[in-house]
């Protein structure tokens, strides 16, 4: 009996560890070091014009965790911390590296577009500035040009309420000028053009007809190039 009972202790004295050792690894292979997934920007406009591209983003979010999730249960292989001398980890961590960087810069792109269109700008008008070859900077200055194409060989004046007041803004407050993006031409935006006017050798009225406009948006291109220098 009593070697009976030495047997199962036995039994139980190597069980045991072994149980609590599968357990541990159970554990730690369920329990990554890190948090792979992709963090997303609540901001990013979600009604982009081109709807592949935010396909394309949630997927590369996805993508990001996933790959590096699967390295880790399957090989114990923390992306984030590169082992040299594990020729395992090069494939894993360009994996989630270009899964990442793929999120990242759709990312990037559809925040710009939630941007402009906070700006009053439309799905339209972003995509044509995008097919312009413009990044993100040059938006409001190619969408201005091509509203310059179809002036209406009007003066925009005190009172005034239309997308080229919208454009005469945005280009001020480029230029330095205390103003509201709102289209409507009120005082402080009067105030602006005749500084404006003034600083560019342009009779000062007030008022902005086809010469003044040009002049803004030819002013405003040489500053954000200047920018990005």
């Amino acid at each position: 009996m009593n070697a009976i009972k030495k047997i199962l202790l036995g039994a139980l004295l190597v069980f045991i560890p072994y149980l609590a050792y599968k357990q541990y690894v159970q554990y730690i292979r369920y329990s990554p070091p890190s948090n792979y997934d992709y963090s997303v920007n609540p901001d990013i406009d979600g009604a982009y014009y081109n709807q592949e591209t935010v396909k394309q983003f949630y997927q590369a979010v996805f993508e990001t965790g996933n790959v590096a999730r699967n390295m880790w249960y399957e090989n114990q292989i923390d992306v984030r911390m590169f082992d040299g001398k594990d020729s395992r980890y090069a494939e894993a961590v360009s994996k989630y590296n270009h899964a990442q960087a793929t999120a990242a810069y759709l990312e990037q792109k559809l925040l710009n577009s939630a941007r402009l269109k906070k700006m009053g700008f439309s799905n339209e008008d972003i995509r044509k500035a995008e097919e312009a070859g413009a990044d993100a900077s040059q938006f409001p200055f190619i969408i201005a040009q091509n509203v310059s194409k179809s002036w209406p060989n009007q003066i925009l004046k005190s009172g005034d309420n239309n997308t080229h007041v919208f454009q005469v803004q945005s280009m001020l407050k480029i230029q330095g000028k205390e103003m509201k993006t709102d289209g409507y031409f009120e005082s402080i935006t009067k105030a602006g053009v005749e500084a404006f006017q003034k600083e560019n050798g342009v009779f000062v009225t007030g008022n902005v007809n086809d010469l003044t406009y040009a002049l803004l948006i030819q002013k405003t291109l040489e500053t954000n190039s200047k920018a990005k220098k």
